[in-house]
């Protein structure tokens, strides 16, 4: 930790120059492994931002509530819990939303030649969980206690995706835990090399992560998404966010988010190379701010979904030690 907190600090010595909010280079914590990465970066690919790899989610936030980045992308999952650990220790949040920035789904996979047809199955079994303090190990976890038995009963394996794809076809491992857009390409190349079974979440497993864990939400794949995949199955969805420090400036805030807007405007509307129009940004907007995230957005980026008709929950500065201030810098 100190390592990871030393590199950033050296970094924001050497990028961190001149007066103008927008000459700055701005600290972006991701890891690069996730889809979230690659949709941030192609979308925001003029803003100043520098993207720092972290081990995931987790490690972005703590990150980010310390001052070492001023920007992260946090699965929504582990952003709950951080919010709900940082109640319980009295601690003050010096961190609010600024937009959604993809929804993904929790694949989990076997060798269609496997003995695993649940995910009961997988007691006792060797399973990729993704990379230790990577947020695919945090809904491993919790869809493994839905369904009964904690990561102890199983023969954990803390690799990469790709890694673990590896591991998947020369079959020392058994099963993985992936978490990836729908529909995944990375998946898809796979289910093309070597025949895969894609496991279903429980019907009673999945409504007790959707009761108990805010940021959850069912995705159904359908039957022939995938090379051999025959039936309907249905996954968890989970998104990621972008979170920013409150010390950011507002102007640096609402370039990114009408960036994003564009981004999506233009990624749905393909060979259109003009700005989006006005009517089309509220939609655009919305679906930045999706109210079933339950997300508490910085005063600038609350301000610019407020002054086109969408209401959202909104962060109280620190400003002392007792005193906050709701409202612009």
């Amino acid at each position: 930790m100190r390592i990871i907190a030393s590199l950033i600090c050296i970094t924001a010595m050497v990028v961190l120059c001149g007066c103008n909010p927008e000459d700055l280079l701005y600290r972006t914590g991701v890891s690069m492994y996730s889809s979230a990465m690659k949709e941030l970066k192609t979308a925001l690919k003029n803003e100043p931002l520098r993207y720092i790899d972290t081990n995931g989610s987790a490690a972005s936030l703590r990150l980010l509530q310390d001052g070492l980045l001023d920007f992260a992308v946090v699965r929504n999952d582990v952003l709950n819990k951080a919010l709900e650990d940082h109640q319980k220790q009295g601690e003050r949040i010096t961190y609010a939303a600024v937009a959604n920035v993809a929804d993904e789904t929790c694949y989990i996979i076997t060798r269609e030649d496997s003995d695993i047809k649940t995910l009961f199955d997988l007691r006792g079994k060797k399973v990729a969980i993704g990379r230790k303090d990577h947020g695919t190990i945090n809904v491993a976890g919790n869809i493994l206690n839905a369904h009964g038995f904690k990561k102890s009963l199983l023969t954990p394996y803390f690799v990469s995706f790709k890694e673990s794809i590896q591991l998947l076809q020369s079959g020392e491992i058994d099963a993985l835990f992936s978490i990836d857009v729908f529909p995944s390409k990375s998946i898809k190349a796979l289910s093309e090399k070597i025949p895969v079974r894609l496991i279903s979440l429980d019907e009673h497993a999945a409504n007790h992560l959707l009761n108990y864990h805010r940021g959850y939400f069912i995705r159904t794949i359908p039957a022939g998404t995938f090379v051999g995949q025959d039936s309907e199955i249905m996954a968890l969805k989970v998104n990621s966010v972008l979170m920013v420090n409150q010390d950011v400036p507002d102007a640096v805030i609402e370039k990114i988010i009408l960036a994003l807007t564009n981004y999506h405007h233009n990624k749905n509307n393909p060979g259109v190379n003009n700005s989006q129009p006005q009517e089309t940004l509220h939609d655009e907007l919305l679906m930045l701010s999706k109210k079933e995230y339950d997300l508490t957005y910085h005063p600038a980026a609350a301000k610019l979904y407020e002054e086109h008709g969408i209401e959202v929950k909104t962060f109280e500065k620190v400003t002392g030690f007792k005193t906050v201030v709701i409202g612009q810098d």
